[in-house]
């Protein structure tokens, strides 16, 4: 007895598998078998790897930025979220939460931000200093940003 993937292998009872970027579990029940969510998989420094629910990952850099990602779910429903944006230029390294920006070196802002289609971008831009020292910054698109406290 199994289960059976999206394209039609057969998946031994008990087995975990990877199939559409996530894990999955030919799970068995009290009479059958049924097919749930068991984590993610990505990869991480080149190498395929699988998480459980709860764990996280950093992407490759594009250029100076990253993220650090988190699989998130249950047996039944999985997504892959952004956790964190990641600068690693001159100034060194600077984290950053979904929903922050914050001062890069003496001419550049970071943000991190959530666009309204759902996706996340993180952004450095070289700005003025007076415009640095305001509470809140606004970005090109028009959010509105609050700054870390200090």
């Amino acid at each position: 007895m199994g289960c059976v993937d999206s394209v039609g292998r057969r998946i031994d009872a008990g087995a975990r598998y990877h199939d559409l970027g996530f894990l999955f579990h030919c799970k068995e029940k009290e009479v059958g078998l049924t097919i749930v969510f068991a984590g993610c998989v990505a990869k991480e420094f080149g190498v395929t790897r699988e998480f459980g629910f709860g764990e996280s990952w950093y992407t490759k850099p594009v250029g100076s930025l990253s993220y650090r990602m988190v699989c998130q779910g249950n047996e039944k429903h999985v997504t892959v979220e952004v956790a964190e944006c990641i600068a690693n230029l001159d100034q060194g390294r600077k984290v950053l939460a979904v929903g922050q920006c914050d001062k890069y070196g003496d001419d550049r802002m970071f943000t991190c931000l959530k666009h309204e289609s759902g996706a996340i971008l993180a952004r450095l831009t070289t700005i003025e200093q007076k415009v640095l020292d305001y509470k809140k910054f606004t970005t090109v698109d028009g959010q509105m940003c609050p700054m870390l406290e200090k």
